[in-house]
């Protein structure tokens, strides 16, 4: 997923995944989906497309990507930079913003 990311203009500059390297997990990713989908879960597959069409394996992938999404925030290397953020966000701005809209603050 990173180096499907990495490719994006918006992050692009910040990876060093090469064309090469992309390619080469693309193809590692490939090979490991299509033995997932019609050898190890091959009857679920079958039930999947069966009952619900394509749509189940767009789905199933949005899941994944969903949840792969969910476990790279929840790694504790992650959370450490992301709570970095608390010590240059401006509170005296929220706040404003908090009293503009009538919410609760967090005190």
């Amino acid at each position: 997923m990173f180096a499907a990311f990495a490719a994006g203009p918006a992050v692009k500059e910040l990876s060093q995944v090469t064309p090469e390297q992309r390619a080469g997990i693309t193809a590692v990713a490939g090979k490991m989906f299509t033995r997932l989908i019609t050898q190890d879960c091959r009857a679920e597959s079958v039930a999947a497309l069966k009952y619900e069409g394509s749509s189940a394996f767009e789905a199933g992938f949005s899941t994944l990507g969903k949840v792969a999404a969910r476990d790279l925030m929840t790694d504790p290397a992650v959370q450490a930079e992301m709570s970095k953020l608390d010590n240059v966000i401006e509170p005296q701005q929220l706040e404003a913003l908090q009293k503009q809209a009538d919410a609760p603050s967090k005190k």
